[in-house]
């Protein structure tokens, strides 16, 4: 991303292809380091109504490696 106190403009297409790469590390690879990397190094998840999240790259690696990207046992319904 930009350096800090940087600002980039990304395009439609940047922008999308970025949201592309978040979603695949977030919930098809579940890949916290690809997952961080798309995001600013300020950002912050707040998952309502439960009121769960962090801000930060450091406290949302925790977040994200030992709450939400937990892997839990397959189910079939």
């Amino acid at each position: 991303m930009a350096e800090q106190g940087a600002v980039k403009t990304l395009s439609s297409q940047q922008l999308e292809q970025l949201w592309s790469e978040h979603l695949k590390g977030e919930f098809e690879t579940k890949d916290v380091e690809a997952t961080l990397a798309t995001m600013v190094d300020d950002a912050y998840v707040n998952h309502m109504p439960v009121n769960t999240g962090a801000r930060g790259k450091e406290a949302l690696r925790i977040f994200y490696g030992m709450i939400s990207f937990r892997r839990g046992p397959r189910t079939s319904i």
